[in-house]
């Protein structure tokens, strides 16, 4: 059994997965969430994937499995012209990485996905569906847009691991989902 952490792609959080015992992170697959920084301009965002980037070339074996997204990126904003994935991904490409996507996301973040997938760049072709409480909640109104999804990535012959992520969940009673 695996433990899949929900980290955010910071120095210190990279710095203790480095920590661990070999047998230890033989078991873990983590997430990691590029940081949404304080100021949301393109440089900033910039600087926060590139520290990223730099924290995981620098403490993080290039075989050991990851989860990646941008999820608390604004996607409005580009980095070097392009959508913070299309910038991001062709970073970790010598990574053991699967990218994450989900409901809502822009075309361009699911271009970037298709891109590393035809450049096979993509661990086992695998790529992750992130689904929130609301598309739980919600799964009638999403199921086919979720479809669509699916149905986008496997034409890569993908596979599909599905998140699912509650982020924080206070007093909610999940049988009501």
């Amino acid at each position: 059994m695996s433990y899949f952490p929900f980290l955010k792609l910071k120095q210190s959080e990279v710095l203790a997965l480095k920590d661990c015992q070999t047998h230890i992170l033989e078991s873990i697959s983590p997430f990691f969430d590029v940081p949404r920084p304080n100021t949301l301009t393109s440089d900033e965002i910039k600087s926060r994937i590139d520290k990223g980037v730099k924290y995981l070339e620098k403490n993080w074996d290039y075989e050991n499995l990851f989860y990646i997204d941008d999820f608390d990126l604004p996607s409005d904003i580009l980095v070097e012209n392009a959508n913070t994935f299309e910038y991001l991904l062709p970073l970790i490409s010598e990574f053991s990485y699967i990218p994450a996507t989900g409901l809502h996301r822009i075309n361009s973040h699911n271009n970037a996905i298709e891109n590393q997938l035809r450049a096979g760049n993509v661990f086992e072709n695998r790529v992750a569906i992130r689904l929130l409480v609301d598309d739980i909640a919600s799964f009638k109104l999403v199921s086919n847009d979720l479809i669509r999804l699916f149905q986008r990535f496997v034409a890569y012959n993908a596979s599909i691991d599905w998140i699912i992520d509650f982020r924080v969940i206070l007093d909610q009673d999940l049988n009501d989902l």
